[in-house]
Order: C-alpha cells, then structure tokens, then sequence
C-alpha cells in the first residue's frame, strides 16, 4: 500500500520507490516472517487499500498537504 502510495505522490521515482517495495516483501519472506503466499496477499490487499483510500474525500485532504510536503523536500 505504501509502494503505491508513495509511487503516486513522485510518479518519476515510481520504478524505484516500487523495486523498494518489492525488496522489501522478499526480505520478509527471507527471514521466515512470512510465506509467499502472505506476501502476495499483501500486494492483492495493499492494492484494493490504496485504491480505497485515493478515493476518500477525508484522505485526500491529508494526502494533497503531504504530497505537497513530500515533493518539495525533494526539491520537486
């Protein structure tokens, strides 16, 4: 959820921020956190998350104040 998220808030680092993410999953599975099929769960379920929340009036008041934040720190 985050993944996609963050990819939407800095579309031009969304290979990056998404390979992170990715990275991030396999490393759970790695350390006997989780299995595989709980990392796919987890994309499947971030994903209808992400959606959800994007089309959330309350959310994307917050939202746009935090892209905004987000974009100029990185001097976007």
């Amino acid at each position: 959820m985050m993944g996609i998220i963050l990819s939407d808030m800095v579309p031009e680092k969304r290979a990056e921020i998404m390979a992170r993410a990715a990275e991030y999953a396999h490393n759970r599975e790695v350390g006997g956190i989780h299995y595989a099929s709980d990392v796919e769960m987890g994309k499947i379920s971030g994903s209808v998350i992400a959606a959800v929340l994007l089309n959330r009036d309350d959310f994307k008041a917050e939202y746009d104040v935090a892209k905004a934040e987000l974009r100029s720190d990185l001097g976007m």
